[in-house]
């Protein structure tokens, strides 16, 4: 993934932001694959053969065939077909992970094709964010994906956080705790491999944030909404002057301290409704005495 596959939004689970968020997946796909195929084929060191690089070109081919065909199945929702289809694209990459960067450019185009078919599902992710089924195949998809994708390469950190948001849509459907806490931790390696003036770096720490945010509504754990607030703090520091990330940052900062603080009233009451039923028994078996 390029510079201009850097995702440029976050997801967000509040209903009035479902249309910007959706907008949102499809900024951060990957780019047209005749261009990155092009650029993979620059990037080469050792030219292949008339012959390899004929064949390369008839593999290409073939596979933009399948991704096109693959596209046009999901619009129809047809996801039995589309679950085999995908498996098979990925079954067919396969075979370039033992080819060595910077050799024919079989690693490159495979890369790049890869790709193109993560357009293609995360594309259709607008569509199909509230469709369970259609989730697990896109979650399956990026997941095969970063397995092809060495920590080395420029796009790791990218990947790691298109999968992160994944099961974070996921999570939204499902309510499966797991997809939050498996976004966290690909979420903490993307970081790691993510430089301090990479423009990512901030969406990231958004999405740790949202992330956290997202499992207090499940668990209501004050230490989920201090990790979030401290999350979305750290991001709005790092944010360059005038970005339109900062007024939605700044409200998710001040949801939670509302959520907090209605959590923390909910829990005083509770407390305090607790020591009455334990005082009356107390008394209640006073007089029985």
């Amino acid at each position: 993934m390029d510079r201009d596959l850097q995702p440029k939004g976050a997801v967000d689970s509040h209903e009035t932001n479902e249309g910007k968020e959706k907008l949102e997946v499809q900024e951060q796909v990957p780019t047209g694959l005749q261009e990155q195929n092009a650029q993979a084929t620059q990037e080469t060191n050792n030219t292949p053969g008339p012959k390899d690089m004929s064949h390369l070109e008839e593999w290409k081919d073939l596979m933009v065939n399948q991704i096109n065909a693959l596209n046009a199945k999901i619009g129809r929702e047809d996801f039995t077909a589309v679950d085999s289809d995908s498996k098979s694209i990925l079954r067919q990459l396969e075979p370039t992970k033992a080819y060595s960067f910077s050799t024919d450019g079989r690693r490159e185009m495979g890369i790049s094709i890869l790709e193109s078919l993560g357009n293609v599902v995360l594309f259709n992710l607008r569509h199909f964010d509230r469709n369970a089924k259609y989730l697990d195949i896109a979650c399956y998809c990026i997941e095969q994906a970063v397995t092809f994708i060495p920590p080395e390469h420029h796009t790791y950190a990218g990947w790691n956080f298109n999968l992160a948001k994944c099961l974070q849509q996921r999570f939204e459907v499902t309510a499966q705790l797991k997809d939050i806490d498996d976004s966290l931790n690909l979420l903490s390696t993307a970081m790691a491999y993510t430089q301090p003036d990479n423009p990512l770096l901030l969406r990231e720490i958004e999405l740790v944030g949202i992330a956290y945010q997202r499992r207090f509504t499940r668990l209501f754990q004050s230490e989920d909404i201090n990790n979030a607030i401290q999350s979305f703090s750290t991001a709005l520091s790092i944010a360059p002057q005038g970005s339109t990330i900062i007024p939605t940052l700044r409200i998710r900062r001040s949801e939670l301290y509302v959520s907090g603080s209605q959590a923390y009233s909910a829990t005083a009451i509770r407390v305090f409704q607790g020591t009455l039923i334990n005082s009356a028994g107390h008394i209640t078996s006073n007089f029985s005495d």
